[in-house]
């Protein structure tokens, strides 16, 4: 196999090809250098993340999802955002630091808790509208992420993009966040 002069950029999670020779690269063999530097890399943090429709905290405490959490001093309110860049697409995954459990969509449009969030209804494409955050579903790519004003859960599959039910500020533990 003839060796080429490939240099690659990791800028951010986005790669950059940049060839020095003009001979043309065999798909394969770009695929695969591709697969091993972008294969699954993962960035995890943890966060608060801030409702903007119940001006809460979203929570997890035992089996229940809610955004309700008034303080940020209560720790069913950290999560860990689990950054996957999955060929070339960057999802995210919601974790409860104290449950370590993951938050996911049911096939039902429901927001769920799972133990294990490898599926790709425990994934979620981060968003940006209007200055928040939103998370969009892998599984459905019409449902979001959101709470009503009760910071109960609003349905996936009731929530839209341009709901303020969908809009999130997420800040990294120590940071602080508007209060009610």
């Amino acid at each position: 196999m003839e060796l080429f002069r490939i240099f690659f950029f990791i800028i951010g999670v986005g790669i950059f090809v940049v060839r020095l020779s003009a001979k043309p690269i065999a798909d394969e063999s770009l695929q695969s250098l591709i697969r091993i530097v972008s294969s699954e890399t993962s960035f995890s943090r943890h966060v608060r993340i801030y409702s903007r429709s119940s001006k809460w905290y979203l929570r997890v405490a035992g089996s229940k999802i809610d955004a309700r959490s008034k303080t940020t001093d209560d720790p069913n309110a950290v999560m860990v955002q689990e950054s996957l860049s999955i060929n070339g697409t960057i999802r995210v995954r919601l974790r409860s630091l104290v449950e370590n459990t993951y938050i996911c969509v049911t096939k039902d449009g429901k927001l769920t808790l799972e133990d294990n969030g490898a599926s790709q209804n425990c994934q979620f494409l981060e968003g940006y509208r209007k200055g928040f955050t939103q998370f969009r579903s892998m599984y459905r790519n019409n449902w979001y992420l959101g709470f009503k004003k009760s910071g109960n859960i609003k349905l996936p599959k009731n929530t839209t993009k341009s709901q303020t039910a969908s809009l999130f500020l997420v800040s990294p533990v120590g940071t602080p966040l508007p209060t009610r």
